[in-house]
């Protein structure tokens, strides 16, 4: 069974987002200086902005599996 390029692109995402999130709150939680602070914020961002492309994925996913899904149940059996 072949795994659709949008399902590998989203866990891509997903991993990067994952990544970016605990990097920021690593840096967040061991930062001395302002600038490390600065630092971690954008790792945050990233995280975010990343989840944003995430759940606009997501939906895109369920409707292409639910369009399949009405496909099949309109398909004739015999």
């Amino acid at each position: 069974m072949a795994i659709s390029p949008l399902v590998r692109f989203w866990w891509l995402l997903f991993i990067v987002s994952s990544a970016a999130a605990a990097t920021g709150n690593w840096k967040a939680e061991n930062a001395l200086t302002v600038s490390d602070l600065f630092h971690a914020e954008m790792f945050t961002y990233a995280s975010f902005l990343t989840g944003f492309v995430l759940w606009y994925l997501t939906i895109r996913i369920v409707r292409e599996i639910q369009a399949g899904q009405n496909r099949l149940a309109t398909a004739a059996v015999f």
